[in-house]
């Protein structure tokens, strides 16, 4: 093991805090001993803010995370809020208006985004230290006090159809979307982040709905913010309370919380779509896989769930990385696949998707083989499981992927949000590269028998039928 790989290992095996509260108003937790640690504090308002000082970086992140994705979009015909919102954000607040916001993050230099996922939304800005306070002042009005007109909410929503338009001319998306559909009956992760056609069609005479949605959701208690750059933790754990503290969350009695539903035992099941101007066939295969946590209705991850989705993780590359047996012969050698890839991000916080994807070359071989040769593979782990070896090497490269990852305080901002949001707590993260060091063949072959079978999988073909 190099003294780089060791060292990577001990920084993330210690990132993540493990909190204790000092006293009834905050908790900040210290990591010693590191290049830099992860501060957290809890604001009385339950809030939460995560500083990380990485010295001698002159951009700063300021991230913000809403723990509310697609998968709280529960009420009927009402899919794609979550996503909307990730524009509405932008249209600013009475104080700070659409146009006078963007001048303003336009004059400090700042870079902002934002994205949607069926678990969390991320907005994201890049900043030099200098122009931090600034900043703070802008981000937490706009989220307290979010304000857009009737006829900006039907810009956005206009723009939100047109986004869904441009993806749906994309057939991984459309694959995407059929896959979503049948792989779930009940729970809200059968529609994508974007939502269906016909509720962002209706989304324009829902200005109303839209207000109760932000004041549902976008509370503190779903809200954390994270600074990751030259900072000192103490001073903006200050700043950030008093801009922040007087956010309030709903009583109980006015509180609309909605109930996610638990996801039925999967049934395999397969869709085609037709594409008449597609060359190739293309397919996505999914199996069911364990979340973060062990139902929608659970306060934290599940140690066992996690466990298991770090063997899979390995699986996936075993699999299907660009060096398994199965990409080789069927893409490199044989040429009968353009493409054959997993997902990486498959992991979710509830029961999610391992995804395979694949693109046929002209004129090769069908659907029911690709079936078979996949299966052949994973039978294959049962008789002749991969050896310590191979598994070592493996977690390895999971490992340093990660290490190259992170070059900017933005790429470690986004990997606590995402955690955070996925295992509601940095610990999360902890435990899971722990897991993923710890994955042995035994791990692996297990998973693969107990998620990858047919009764679990899904699948969603495209081809042309006038070929």
């Amino acid at each position: 093991m190099s003294r780089y790989y060791a060292s990577l290992c001990f920084v993330m095996l210690m990132l993540s805090p493990s909190l204790g509260r000092a006293d009834a108003k905050a908790t900040v937790h210290e990591l010693l001993g590191l290049p830099f640690g992860a501060h957290e504090m809890r604001l009385e308002n339950d809030m939460r803010v995560v500083c990380v000082p990485w010295r001698r970086q002159q951009a700063l992140s300021f991230y913000t995370l809403v723990t509310v994705g697609s998968r709280n979009e529960t009420d009927p015909g009402k899919s794609g809020f979550a996503h909307l919102f990730e524009h509405m954000m932008f249209r600013g607040s009475k104080r700070f208006p659409a146009e006078r916001y963007e001048g303003i993050m336009q004059s400090i230099g700042a870079d902002n985004n934002a994205y949607t996922t069926r678990d969390y939304t991320l907005y994201t800005v890049s900043v030099s230290k200098e122009q931090l306070d600034t900043l703070l002042e802008i981000e937490a009005d706009r989220f307290q006090y979010l304000h857009y007109a009737p006829s900006a909410f039907k810009t956005e929503t206009g723009a939100v159809l047109g986004e869904y338009h441009t993806a749906s001319s994309d057939p991984w998306q459309t694959l995407w979307e059929k896959l979503s559909e049948i792989s779930y009956s009940k729970h809200p992760y059968q529609h994508t982040t974007l939502g269906y056609v016909d509720d962002i069609k209706a989304m324009p005479g829902l200005y109303d709905y839209s207000l109760e949605f932000f004041q549902t959701h976008y509370l503190p208690r779903n809200t954390v913010v994270l600074v990751v750059g030259d900072i000192d933790p103490a001073q903006w754990f200050s700043k950030i309370q008093k801009h922040y503290l007087g956010w309030k969350n709903p009583s109980v009695e006015n509180n609309l919380r909605q109930i996610v539903p638990e996801t039925p035992p999967p049934r395999g099941q397969t869709t085609s779509v037709n594409w008449p101007n597609e060359k190739t066939n293309r397919v996505l295969i999914g199996y069911r896989v364990p979340g973060f946590f062990k139902s929608p209705s659970a306060t934290s991850a599940d140690r066992h769930s996690i466990r298991e989705l770090a063997a899979l993780e390995v699986l996936r590359i075993l699999l299907f990385g660009p060096q398994s047996s199965l990409v080789q012969e069927l893409v490199i050698d044989q040429q009968k696949l353009l493409a054959l890839e997993s997902w990486g991000d498959f992991m979710s916080r509830d029961a999610g998707l391992f995804v395979i994807e694949a693109e046929f070359s002209p004129d090769s071989f069908s659907f029911d083989e690709l079936d078979t040769r996949i299966q052949r593979q994973i039978d294959a782990l049962q008789l002749s499981p991969p050896s310590s070896i191979q598994i070592s090497r493996i977690v390895s490269h999971l490992l340093n992927q990660k290490a190259l990852s992170m070059q900017r305080p933005g790429d470690l901002a986004e990997e606590l949000a995402s955690f955070m949001a996925r295992t509601g707590t940095l610990e999360g993260r902890n435990r899971f590269m722990q897991a993923l060091q710890r994955t042995t063949a035994k791990h692996v072959k297990e998973v693969a028998r107990r998620y990858l079978s047919p009764s679990r999988r899904f699948q969603a073909q495209l081809s042309n039928e006038t070929k």
